[in-house]
């Protein structure tokens, strides 16, 4: 007998699921303390469980983001991207994309590239998982707007790869 069969990563990894969520923000830092607070509370319970999310439209100063993300979701990791002006100082009232990954992920990953196509608007999160000594398997995240792709080449068991 061959044995049984290995799950494939990412689910390995995730225990046997895999969550990705995409969440419009339309002004996740911008809004009056009262909506903040409550815009910030949906996000925390969106997060629950999840492996990574992809938020867009967050806008806000990159320093206020980051620090509204890291007080209610400590243990993810973040890849910030926020527009900028003509002059390249930074536009908090337009666009910026996000990606966080959970601590189980980011843990397993060999290799995690953030690649910025369009200021605050598209990128792309590439995270390297090598399993089982079979390097190059990845998963590939892209973000455009309200938009969100997900690419994935991991060792399917049956086949044998």
């Amino acid at each position: 007998g061959s044995g049984p069969n290995e799950t494939p990563i990412p689910f390995s990894v995730t225990q046997g699921c895999f969550w990705c969520v995409h969440w419009y923000c339309r002004g996740l830092v911008l809004w009056e303390t009262a909506k903040r607070v409550k815009a910030l509370g949906y996000l925390s319970r969106i997060a629950r469980n999840r492996h990574i999310l992809c938020l867009s439209e967050v806008l806000g100063l990159p320093s206020e983001v980051l620090v509204e993300l890291r007080s209610i979701l400590p243990n993810l990791k973040f890849w910030y991207s926020p527009c900028f002006d003509a002059e390249g100082l930074f536009d908090p009232a337009k666009g910026g994309v996000c990606f966080l990954v959970c601590p189980d992920l980011c843990k397993a990953a060999t290799h995690i590239e953030h690649v910025v196509y369009a200021h605050g608007r598209a990128h792309r999160l590439e995270i390297t998982i090598n399993h089982n000594n079979k390097p190059g398997k990845y998963l590939i995240l892209g973000s455009s707007g309200p938009t969100i792709y997900i690419t994935m080449d991991f060792p399917l068991p049956w086949f044998g790869t």
